[in-house]
């Protein structure tokens, strides 16, 4: 079941129910895209921020999220940092950080 809902006031926004075997992201894609230009555009207005699990992270996902309809994406990120982890300044007692947009000042970062 994918579900997206405010939950600040417990609403329901958008709910599908799909075969596990089926891809989460484009189930995600058509739901937030039917919740922003549905009906209810007072919850659509409020939406600010999505948070999902690790199995959602992509970065065309994130983009479109915070580029397209400027949503923060609050996604673990799967990404296990093969190039900073191979390098030779790496420090497993510190966490890796890299920003999302590098190209951008105000950007958000992830570890």
């Amino acid at each position: 079941m994918h579900l997206i809902d405010d939950s600040q006031y417990e609403i329901s926004g958008a709910v599908e129910v799909t075969k596990a075997s089926a891809s989460e992201s484009p189930v995600l894609s058509r739901l937030v895209c039917e919740l922003l230009s549905g009906k209810d555009l007072e919850l659509a207005e409020r939406c600010s921020d999505l948070s999902a699990d690790r199995g959602l992270d992509g970065a065309v996902l994130k983009k479109a999220l915070w580029g397209e309809c400027r949503i923060r994406p609050w996604i673990d990120t799967r990404e296990i940092w093969r190039d900073e982890k191979a390098g030779p300044d790496y420090d497993p007692s510190k966490t890796i950080i890299r920003p999302l947009y590098p190209e951008r000042v105000d950007t958000v970062l992830r570890s």
